[in-house]
């Protein structure tokens, strides 16, 4: 749990300012920005789904979420490599597929060991209260965010 505040501030931070970056300092059309920009969504759902069918058979969750945790930065480092010129579209489309593909290692996991470890009576509480937190600190983000404009 101490890692999502993390993984949600990093992820906030490249996802409220991605098509501005890719509108400006890329030079991309309204069409191509919209795509490239849903590709995170897009690559953590299909990660997700195959990685639970994977899970079914292993049935273990540890070493995905480290997995997920670990290659995280180097999407996001990927992101930050690529974010200006007319040649970094092709990084920006990695970055954003890894950083899917981090995402449906980390984010469904994480999910998925919360409500496993408690127990039946308490789990729609702790359900919520986890959904909640995530997007409290979105929101927190997004508003850390315009502060300095």
């Amino acid at each position: 749990m101490l890692i999502t505040p993390r993984n949600i501030v990093a992820w906030g931070m490249q996802a409220d300012y991605l098509y501005a970056v890719l509108q400006v300092a890329v030079g991309e059309s309204v069409k191509s920005s919209q795509r490239i920009q849903s590709l995170y969504s897009f690559t953590s759902t299909i990660t997700g789904t195959l990685l639970g069918l994977v899970v079914y058979k292993v049935r273990r969750l540890k070493m995905f979420i480290l997995f997920g945790v670990c290659v995280w930065p180097i999407a996001l480092g990927l992101m930050v490599r690529y974010r200006g010129g007319e040649s970094s579209y092709a990084g920006v489309i990695a970055g954003q597929v890894l950083l899917g593909f981090a995402g449906g290692f980390f984010t469904y996991p994480t999910q998925a060991s919360v409500q496993a470890e408690t127990k039946h009576e308490r789990g729609s509480e702790v359900s919520s209260s986890e959904r909640s937190g995530r997007q409290l600190k979105r929101r927190f983000t997004a508003s850390s965010q315009t502060w300095p404009w």
